[in-house]
């Protein structure tokens, strides 16, 4: 039997075993973070021409008037564009195919005229997507609203499988378990920016699904 370890969010952990729950395996809820949102938020006063999203935790997170600021809304994927849905918004973007900050900046490609950009963003993301749209002659404002914060774990739990949902749950599922601790198991990243963190660590590339969401990691693990 499959013993499926599920190393995301809480919430997102939450929506992988509901959907597992009709399959013959087992799962482990096993989190290696959560995510604290940022003390004294800044937000501008202004209205911008977008709002750009690379997280589901960025929109789950994001206090409400940043859904205030702007009528468009940019998102680096299917998960993003579905937790965007549950604030009852609708993207205007989504990559079709590269779900990443460089996907994202490739779309923005399409504008001739300069933007007025809000990118609501985790503490700890990367500068790639400022980087690039700055580059594309818009005008690119970063918020930091969230950080994650490492769960304490004890050992490693025995599993078949382990699924990723995020570059920082690979990053501490290397710190914590080391290069060798995924030998002979099947792993799965939910998209490309996770698998580049996987690869980076272990060497080789994960298994993707063909849908950057949760139901499409668990559909690849069965």
């Amino acid at each position: 039997m499959k013993k499926i370890l599920l190393t995301g969010l809480a919430k997102t952990n939450f929506k992988a075993i509901e959907l597992l729950k009709s399959h013959y395996c087992q799962y482990i809820d096993f989190p290696l973070q959560k995510m604290q949102v940022c003390q004294n938020i800044k937000l501008p006063k202004s209205s911008f021409d977008w709002v750009t999203f690379t997280s589901s935790a960025a929109v789950n997170l994001a206090p409400q008037k940043i859904f205030k600021l702007s009528k468009n809304f940019a998102v680096v994927g299917p998960s993003t564009a579905a937790e965007l849905s549950t604030k009852g918004y609708t993207p205007s973007i989504t990559p079709k195919d590269n779900y990443s900050a460089e996907g994202l900046i490739e779309v923005f490609k399409v504008f001739k005229d300069p933007l007025k950009i809000l990118y609501p963003a985790s503490k700890i993301a990367q500068g790639s997507l400022e980087k690039g749209l700055t580059e594309l002659g818009h005008e690119v404002i970063r918020v930091n609203i969230y950080q994650p914060e490492e769960v304490s774990v004890n050992k490693l739990p025995d599993f078949t499988d382990a699924a990723f949902f995020s570059p920082s749950g690979v990053d501490l599922f290397f710190k914590n378990f080391g290069k060798f601790s995924l030998e002979n198991k099947k792993a799965v990243a939910i998209g490309k920016s996770t698998a580049t963190a996987f690869e980076k660590h272990f060497g080789y590339m994960p298994h993707l699904p063909k849908e950057s969401t949760v139901a499409g990691v668990v559909q690849t693990l069965l």
